[in-house]
């Protein structure tokens, strides 16, 4: 909270109890991407540079089979574009969220680039 006349900020509690979240679908499938990394199931089969200075890189991951996320990222790391051959991510493309491979691509491509 700011206060205006000694122009200083303070910390105020805004509930006296802590709030528990539940866990969603998407956390489930940042822990299994995680989980995927830390197991080596992850690895950059190859990278080039597109137009634009756009980086496309093609990622396999062995999950319970073998997954190949391409991502586009731009010169800030910023995702341009993201496809993944799974079943989640046919079905549901982006609208659900990033299906697990991708995110272990993505969470790879940052670690190891």
């Amino acid at each position: 909270m700011y206060d205006h006349i000694t122009d200083n900020y303070r910390w105020r509690q805004l509930l006296k109890q802590d709030i528990k979240l539940t866990e969603s679908e998407e956390d489930e499938r940042l822990k299994y991407a995680i989980e995927l990394i830390k197991n080596k199931q992850v690895e950059i089969i190859d990278q080039k540079e597109l137009e634009n200075k756009i980086r496309e890189y093609k990622v396999g991951v062995k999950g319970k089979n073998f997954y190949q996320p391409i991502i586009q990222l731009d010169l800030d790391g910023r995702i341009k574009f993201a496809d993944c051959t799974c079943s989640h991510h046919r079905r549901n493309k982006l609208r659900q969220g990033p299906c697990s491979h991708i995110m272990a691509a993505v969470i790879w491509i940052g670690k190891n680039s």
